[in-house]
């Protein structure tokens, strides 16, 4: 029925209807599933946290709910919860490149520079040709005090792309550094 309502425009009384099924039956997914559907069909950001929340507590071993979490966490500006839901997402998959490399960039905007830098430099090892990636690493350890580990990532950067302007520039700064 909820998907007749959908289909034929009446988005408030699918809604009604999916919710009053989520509060009915808790442990069921597709109604969670559907109000996501629903709200991303809508467009309706600040509606779809809820249900994807409810779905990372059901489905323990979905990383693609807890990426789109991070994701919706780090568009609304909160940061800590983009990086918590980041991290989540690399319990599952500690090998996701993307993911560590999203960990380390809401680290960063959270203030937690020893960790980003960790995320970024596991990223940085399980993708190396990311070289954009070395030179958001090399920045962060900048930030973070760790200068020469800064140079060493930019030498490396700039052996496999010698042409990167950013990484040339940062280095000639930190060259000229005390």
């Amino acid at each position: 029925l909820g998907q007749l309502k959908t289909r034929s425009g009446d988005t408030a009384a699918a809604e009604a209807l999916y919710l009053a099924a989520q509060k009915a039956w808790p442990q069921e997914v597709r109604w969670s599933k559907a109000l996501v559907e629903l709200y991303l069909a809508m467009e309706d950001e600040a509606k779809l946290v809820a249900p994807l929340e409810t779905l990372a507590g059901l489905e323990v071993d979905n990383v693609v709910v807890r990426k789109k979490l991070a994701q919706l966490a780090l568009k609304r500006r909160d940061f800590a919860e983009a990086a918590r839901w980041a991290r989540s997402a690399l319990w599952i998959d500690v090998t996701d490149a993307e993911m560590l490399h999203f960990a380390g960039a809401a680290l960063v905007l959270s203030g937690k520079l020893d960790v980003a830098s960790e995320e970024y430099g596991w990223a940085v090892e399980l993708r190396p040709a990311a070289t954009g990636w070395q030179l958001e690493w090399a920045k962060v350890l900048v930030q973070g005090g760790q200068k020469a580990k800064a140079r060493e990532v930019l030498e490396s950067l700039l052996r496999a792309d010698p042409e990167n302007e950013g990484a040339a520039a940062l280095l000639k700064f930190l060259q000229a550094a005390p």
